[in-house]
C-alpha cells in the first residue's frame, strides 16, 4: 500500500468497504472474497498468485 500511496481509508473507498474491513485483511483477521481479491490485484498490479503468496515474483506487468 505504501508503494501506491494508499491509506486504509483510501483503499476502503476504492473497494467500497469499511476501514475496519481493510484493517482485518491486513492483520489476517478477515479474508477477502474472490471478487475483492481480483480488485486488489488490479489496484496493485500484481497476479493473484503473488497476492496469495504462491509466487515471490512481483510482476506488475501481468495484466
Amino acid at each position: 500500500m505504501r508503494l501506491n500511496n494508499l491509506t486504509n481509508k483510501s483503499l476502503a473507498e476504492l473497494l467500497c468497504v469499511g476501514v475496519s474491513t481493510i484493517s482485518g485483511y491486513r492483520t489476517g483477521y478477515r479474508l477477502p472474497d474472490s471478487m475483492v481479491l481480483c480488485h486488489l490485484c488490479a489496484i496493485f498490479g500484481v497476479s493473484p498468485d503473488y497476492m496469495l503468496g504462491y509466487s515471490d515474483s512481483y510482476d506488475h506487468n501481468h495484466l
